[in-house]
């Protein structure tokens, strides 16, 4: 799972909460800049994720990858609500988060593979208050 949001929106407290509720369960890859990686054969897409030294002002970091199933576009709320995103909805949030270049020929490659992850994935907007039951809002989106 990605969970995408602006800066200081809670995505490291999110997941510490995470990390405290389901313990060794839970392993973060990167805490500020991973990769992801969108590989097409056979028909098939591949979407996974990547450690990174860059890993922000928590230092959390993993040489280790993992395929992404789901994106979270995280969002501060009172009460905890999920509801799922359709690609139009979704890709706006989507592309606020990814590295954009400058160059046309380049952003429009990073179109493409912002429009593959989206295509391929569960997008799901959380509106959460970062409170342990946060965490199984999310197990249950999923489910």
């Amino acid at each position: 799972m990605l969970f995408l949001a602006p800066s200081g929106t809670g995505k490291s407290t999110h997941a510490a909460i995470w990390r405290e509720y389901f313990g060794e369960k839970v392993t973060m890859i990167n805490d500020d800049k991973p990769l992801v990686s969108v590989k097409s054969d056979a028909g098939d897409t591949h979407i996974r994720v990547y450690g990174t030294p860059w890993c922000g002002k928590h230092g959390i970091e993993n040489n280790i990858s993992a395929p992404v199933s789901a994106v979270f576009l995280l969002k501060r709320g009172t009460n905890n609500v999920a509801k799922s995103l359709d690609l139009k909805s979704a890709f706006p949030y989507i592309l606020n988060q990814i590295y954009r270049p400058r160059d046309e020929r380049l952003m429009r490659k990073t179109l493409i593979i912002a429009g593959k992850l989206a295509k391929n994935v569960n997008i799901f907007e959380i509106k959460c208050n970062m409170e342990n039951l946060a965490s199984i809002l999310i197990i249950a989106v999923r489910e």
